[in-house]
């Protein structure tokens, strides 16, 4: 059902041998939700809500059939309506206690992002951070009630290995002149669900002799467990996997 402009497309197409293909929104429908299973908030829910509504620029619309969608960042508006749906809290009343003075935006290469705030009331200022809990977690320098890292990192793994992508959150105190600590505050684990028709593609794919390799910024655990609901992988199968990290220390021969 293509409209094929130049012909030797279809030449070059039907010699396809390998597919790379990205996951979130291609695999997935890139409709994330939070998981109700999947809450570990290590303070109050009013704090992580603060962190999550002032270190975000997305938004929550009203639709005409009276629905909400989210406007801009897909996973920054799957928590905000995680936090009016759910928790009952509105991130608007958040945002207007606060004052951004800096923000720092997600990036594929930090895996992170960070706002400044300042509390409009006290006059007390705070970062927040939000990002990939691996990158966040060796970011801080204490974990909120009493955790250890070692807790959150296999919490973590249990979240990753049944297909939830993971989302974790920090805050720090600002005070001129003192170093105080960046505490690690919590994580949620999101599910994205696999689109109906993708297991057949590859099938198709597979049958006609073409591999498919899944590239995507999520963590090995989740990816994995994405592949062999799609079909990429077997679940018997020793999965080849290879992360960002590992490439960049391969030479040329050893990529080939």
């Amino acid at each position: 059902n293509n409209l094929v402009r130049k012909l030797h497309a279809c030449e070059t197409m039907g010699a396809t041998t390998v597919i790379c293909t990205d996951k979130t929104g291609t695999l997935t429908k890139n409709k994330l939700r939070v998981m109700e299973d999947s809450e570990e908030l290590l303070v109050n829910e009013k704090e992580i809500a603060r962190c999550i509504a002032v270190n975000s620029t997305a938004e929550l619309s009203v639709q005409s059939d009276g629905k909400l969608r989210s406007v801009g960042n897909p996973t920054e508006g799957s928590l905000l309506y995680w936090l009016k749906k759910r928790k009952r809290l509105d991130y608007q009343d958040y945002r207007d206690a606060m004052t951004v003075t800096k923000q720092i935006t997600f990036t594929p290469e930090s895996k992170h992002m960070t706002t400044d705030a300042t509390d409009n009331d006290s006059g007390r200022r705070y970062r927040f951070v939000k990002g990939a809990p691996e990158i966040v977690l060796n970011m801080c320098d204490e974990i909120a009630s009493g955790k250890t890292k070692e807790d959150v990192i296999t919490r973590l793994a249990n979240m990753q290995r049944i297909g939830r992508r993971t989302l974790a959150f920090a805050e720090q105190e600002i005070v001129e002149g003192k170093n105080t600590p960046l505490v690690f505050i919590g994580f949620v684990g999101m599910a994205d669900p696999v689109r109906e028709d993708v297991r057949e593609a590859v099938e198709v794919c597979h049958k006609a002799g073409v591999n498919i390799i899944m590239v995507t910024g999520d963590v090995a655990l989740t990816a994995k467990e994405i592949a062999i609901e799609t079909g990429i992988l077997e679940a018997e199968d020793q999965a080849q996997m290879l992360t960002g990290a590992e490439f960049e220390k391969m030479t040329d021969d050893e990529l080939k």
